[in-house]
């Protein structure tokens, strides 16, 4: 079995549009998609037209969240204002019939095979709105720390937008970014008939000047501000 797993796309059009042309994404089995889909990038409602038609296994990820539950000004205190003014952006322009889809996206999936659980989500929760946020660098003891009550032996989770992984006990696998970072990532899993589980990272080279040059013509609070993640 094939299991082909991405994440944080962030609304980037040309990082999706590549990915569903791959080999990997066509001779899959199973797709995965971690959640994070709109924000930050030029083109949330034609994402969201690709993934709502797509077969695909998707998740909530929490700039989703702040769309489809209706972050109010007091549950988003630690955010900034250009944050909360491009979150505005963004629910003025969805369609309707995206936000209710949005409203309806799990927070978490298990895949069992005969040897092992495979556990995704775009993080730990705390509430609707809000992630359990390790930070950056990103921490190993803090991973562990977060993910300590899912039973499962491998851990695959999006949000950090760059990839990770390591083994204590259980393996974890922070899948990276398709959409805010060049090149993206995104993550193959082969299960043999055993139910043995061999995961392999890769990398996605879209058209980022389009990208980039879309963002700024698009002329959206914090444009800019999102293009300046592309440089870490």
């Amino acid at each position: 079995m094939k299991v082909l797993v991405f994440s944080d796309t962030h609304s980037n059009i040309y990082a999706l549009k590549k990915l569903i042309n791959s080999q990997d994404f066509k001779t899959a089995n199973l797709k995965i998609c971690l959640g994070d889909n709109i924000m930050m990038g030029p083109r949330p409602n034609e994402v969201l037209e690709i993934l709502t038609k797509m077969d695909c296994v998707t998740l909530i990820g929490n700039n989703d969240g702040y769309i489809a539950n209706q972050i109010s000004i007091k549950d988003s205190n630690s955010l900034s204002a250009e944050r909360k003014e491009h979150i505005n952006y963004v629910k003025n322009i969805l369609k309707p019939e995206y936000l209710r889809w949005l409203q309806k996206l799990p927070y978490e999936y298990v895949l069992t095979t005969k040897k092992h659980k495979l556990y995704f989500t775009h993080y730990i929760w705390e509430n609707k709105f809000t992630i359990k946020d390790c930070g950056y660098p990103i921490c190993e003891k803090s991973i562990i720390e977060d993910f300590k009550n899912i039973n499962c032996d491998y851990v695959f989770y999006g949000h950090q937008h760059k990839p990770y992984k390591f083994i204590n006990g259980k393996h974890y696998y922070g899948i990276g970014s398709i959409g805010m970072i060049y090149p993206g990532n995104y993550a193959v899993i082969n299960i043999d008939d055993d139910g043995e589980v061999d995961v392999e990272y890769k990398t996605l080279k879209y058209n980022f000047d389009l990208m980039k040059n879309d963002m700024i013509n698009q002329n959206y609070v914090c444009s800019k501000l999102f293009l300046t993640f592309f440089d870490n």
